[in-house]
């Protein structure tokens, strides 16, 4: 993977005109080697920061980007999220999520022309689902349930809801009075009564929650 990192560490220019660099590299290599560097790109390309040493030529005349994405941004954002929820349903692998999508999006696709395609790889290193990773089995439960452990739990998704309405400057003070409501409770209830409050809260900015969750897993992981 040099090769792929050294282009990473030193790139400036514009995305889409590196997802073009990148995408020739993915065609030079063999079948199984291209769905590893696939993943490796989409797994680096956020975290490894360039020095800027190295400048890329320019691939995508002006407007070619906006066009391409009138006419496929919807498509790649469908058949990220059709994989994503194949994959979880059948508890693939993150390999096989990486070897799926690159399927799906560049072998029998609408994605035909070149310039389709490194559209196609810049929209995916672009999406906030990727990189991917292995969460394991969603909770889902019956709406019987469901009622019956809000109800149980009314006066806590009450404060929850409630705290989520108070204008607090820091997102940290958001998610740490959430953290508390939610703290002695088992897993199952935790999970309904955010679900209730994002349902609740659904028009308004969901202040804390990404830290609530993180919060919530690093106490699991403490037991």
């Amino acid at each position: 993977m040099d090769n792929y990192i050294k282009i990473l560490e030193t790139w400036s220019g514009e995305l889409e005109d590196l997802c073009y660099e990148l995408y020739s590299m993915l065609m030079k290599e063999n079948a199984e080697k291209r769905i590893q560097c696939f993943q490796f790109i989409c797994e680096k390309i956020g975290e490894v920061d360039s020095d800027e040493s190295v400048k890329v030529e320019r691939y995508f005349a002006e407007g070619e980007v906006d066009s391409l994405k009138e006419l496929y941004g919807k498509y790649v954002d469908e058949a990220i999220n059709s994989v994503r929820r194949k994959v979880v349903s059948q508890k693939l692998s993150v390999h096989e999520f990486y070897a799926l999508l690159w399927n799906t999006v560049f072998s029998d696709s609408l994605l035909t022309l070149e310039k389709e395609r490194v559209f196609g790889l810049l929209w995916i290193v672009a999406d906030n689902g990727i990189p991917y990773y292995e969460l394991g089995t969603p909770l889902s439960m019956e709406n019987d349930e469901y009622k019956r452990i809000i109800e149980e739990n009314k006066k806590s998704s009450e404060r929850i809801s409630y705290i989520l309405s108070i204008p607090l400057e820091q997102r940290t003070e958001t998610s740490s009075l959430i953290l508390k409501e939610l703290s002695g409770k088992d897993e199952v209830t935790q999970a309904v009564l955010l679900a209730q409050a994002f349902a609740i809260n659904s028009k308004r900015e969901m202040k804390g929650f990404t830290q609530v969750i993180q919060a919530l897993q690093e106490e699991r992981e403490k037991k």
